[in-house]
């Protein structure tokens, strides 16, 4: 099994139980988080960690 084969796995996991999953990337990185957040008829479960300073943006 592949390392993302694995973390899907525990996102999904995660899902089933209904927990929240919380996501964050520094610099570029955030972008993911932002990308995973829910959008309408998304994933309500995910909470981005969006810390300004940690981010490009800011410097």
């Amino acid at each position: 099994m592949t390392q993302i084969e694995t973390a899907a796995g525990w996102f999904a996991e995660a899902m089933n139980a209904g927990r929240l999953v919380y996501v964050f990337g520094t610099g570029h990185s955030h972008m993911l988080a932002e990308e995973l957040f829910y959008r309408a008829g998304g994933l309500a479960r995910v909470v981005p960690m969006l810390h300004p300073p940690l981010m490009l943006h800011e410097s």
